[in-house]
């Protein structure tokens, strides 16, 4: 079959697989009268609510589409995510602060039919997105929305979610999930964490994060509700949502602990707060021995969770009864996951203390990677197999232990960043510099001659570049002038010297 003649079987399965209704394999079964989502000022809206409002936005769509959503933490980004996963379409969601070149490329990449961003963002799109009113209420006012008028690139009949692979970078590399993927992740997170139609989480982690839309996700498959804020845990409305709301459970990254030590975590008052889960990256060994006795003494349950987003994205957890005696521990695999060990050729490591890759099998993992709009019509190129790139050991009991990367990608704040892709970034605003680091502590090191610029202002200037760009805090990345960069007889950079 030529290449043309698959494009257009591809169109036809598009068209003739979305039947108008409600798909099959539904994320959630409510219908009733319950909360489900607890909005930013306070209003609740019902699982019944919900199901009435994601029907209405799904019939606004042409069937099938792929749908670019910019956002923040409320109703409008989660009840359009919802139609698209329940409804058939193939959806994107962006932080709200993407910038607008990145956002650019994207679209003009995939060319999704439709975009959506919140009325206060202003945007140079691409010529043939014109407007076009799509929403009909909201918390404020409503979303801007746009239809390209280009056609829309062949999507894989198992296609419905799309995510970035380096945080907040605006890499185009993205991550191909099928519903089935993030249903049966968002059942396996339910399940170890015993969750319950009377469970309800502080959703503060942003919906394009997939730690925060796991979060999501699980607690509406399990009938549980979420309280969405866009306020920071530094913040008096952060914890007055917390009390108001009677928040029952808090998931954070390793920032976020820090910061609750920070504010006396063991001196709050939480008591409604019975699960707290962390994940993000490895909090630091010191931090968790705190937090655990803590947590343990205000009967919190302290869940430590190990994940990728091509997992969709949670692959092991350390049950809290066990995590006293097994800190620094990512734990044992997901319910319906399996974790094991390989070698450099492949094969199988047996025994406990061997070093090897971490492997993971399960219905989580992704359908593989898209580069450019024909991959969006590619099909499952992993088979439910993922090499995570981690270098692991397991300990008698079975628990894993993350001992190192084979590639080169840093966890900051919870963001995934790519130090290859931060130095494309650096190389093309003309800097030459390479980067090393570990979680939450990224280092440049700058090539500068002594004719250039060497004040502290032209090193903060840069620091706060690289910062932005990955979407983190200053403090986490650190500038270090060098007279040459190192490397091999072969031409490579010897990060092992800049070590």
């Amino acid at each position: 079959m030529h290449t043309s003649d698959k494009r257009q079987q591809m169109r036809d399965s598009n068209h003739s697989s979305f039947s108008g209704g409600l798909m099959t394999s539904p994320l959630f079964v409510h219908a009733d009268a319950t909360p489900a989502v607890i909005t930013s000022d306070g209003q609740c809206v019902t699982y019944q609510m919900l199901r009435h409002d994601i029907a209405q936005a799904a019939a606004l769509l042409q069937p099938r589409s792929l749908l670019f959503i910019v956002g923040h933490n409320d109703y409008t980004v989660v009840r359009w995510y919802l139609a698209a996963l329940e409804y058939g379409h193939v959806v994107m969601l962006l932080p709200a602060d993407l910038a607008d070149s990145q956002l650019h490329n994207l679209l003009q990449l995939y060319q999704p039919r439709y975009l959506l961003a919140p009325p206060s963002r202003s945007m140079q799109l691409p010529p043939q997105f014109q407007p076009c009113p799509l929403d009909w209420h909201d918390e404020g006012a409503p979303y801007q929305s746009w239809q390209n008028q280009q056609a829309q690139p062949p999507l894989h009949p198992d296609l419905a979610f799309l995510t970035s692979t380096s945080g907040s970078t605006g890499a185009p590399k993205l991550v191909r999930m099928s519903k089935a993927n993030l249903v049966s992740n968002a059942n396996a997170i339910a399940t170890y964490l015993q969750l319950g139609p009377h469970e309800r989480a502080i959703a503060h982690l942003p919906l394009s994060y997939s730690f925060g839309l796991s979060i999501l996700n699980s607690h509406l498959a399990a009938g549980g509700s979420v309280v969405l804020t866009n306020a920071s845990l530094m913040a008096r409305e952060f914890w007055h949502a917390v009390e108001t709301q009677q928040v029952t459970s808090f998931s954070g990254v390793p920032y976020h602990y820090e910061m609750l030590l920070k504010l006396r975590l063991a001196r709050m008052k939480l008591h409604q707060i019975r699960t707290m889960t962390q994940a993000g990256g490895a909090l630091a060994l010191p931090l968790l021995q705190q937090l655990q006795p803590i947590c343990a003494d205000k009967q919190i349950r302290l869940v430590v969770m190990y994940g990728q987003t091509e997992a969709s994205p949670r692959i092991s957890y350390v049950p809290s009864e066990r995590l006293a005696d097994k800190l620094g521990s990512i734990g044992v695999a997901i319910p319906g996951g399996q974790l094991w060990l390989r070698d450099a050729q492949g094969q199988v490591l047996q025994g406990a203390d061997v070093e090897g890759e971490l492997m993971y099998q399960g219905d989580n993992v992704c359908l593989g990677y898209a580069q450019c709009a024909d991959d969006l019509a590619r099909g499952d190129d992993n088979q439910q197999l993922l090499a995570t790139g981690d270098v692991a050991r397991r300990d008698a009991d079975g628990f894993y232990y993350i001992t190192g990367r084979l590639k080169r990608f840093l966890k900051i704040f919870g963001n995934r960043i790519s130090l290859d892709q931060v130095e494309q970034l650096l190389a093309e605003t003309g800097v030459m510099a390479v980067c090393t680091g570990v979680d939450d502590a990224l280092t440049v090191h700058w090539q500068t001659a002594e004719t250039e610029d060497t004040s502290d202002a032209a090193d903060s200037a840069l620091q706060q570049q690289v910062a932005a760009w990955c979407g983190v805090h200053f403090s986490a990345v650190r500038v270090r002038r060098i007279p040459q960069i190192p490397r091999l007889a072969n031409g490579k950079v010897d990060y092992q010297c800049l070590n």
